[in-house]
């Protein structure tokens, strides 16, 4: 909201966060042409929930394999950032 009333003129997010507002509002924000940084993006489990781990796990390769992640990436994304993976 800030940045969109000129009360800041840049602001920097996570970049799964900056690309949902893109496609939520395109046209009205830029973005800078290389990112700042480059992280892989992690999902925390306690240590004893390696079955949970796993499925998941399972369940994240055959989205990636089928193209389901693909089609979320881009519905909520606007672009296919799978790729990056």
């Amino acid at each position: 909201m800030d940045l969109k009333i000129g009360r800041i003129e840049a602001l920097a997010v996570d970049e799964l966060v900056g690309r949902y507002y893109l496609s939520q509002r395109p046209g009205e924000y830029t973005i800078l042409p290389e990112p700042l940084t480059s992280e892989p993006i992690g999902i925390g489990f306690r240590k004893p929930d390696l079955a949970l781990r796993n499925q998941i796990q399972k369940t994240l390769d055959g989205m990636f394999a089928d193209g389901t992640m693909k089609k979320f990436s881009i519905k909520w994304f606007g672009d296919d950032i799978t790729t990056k993976r």
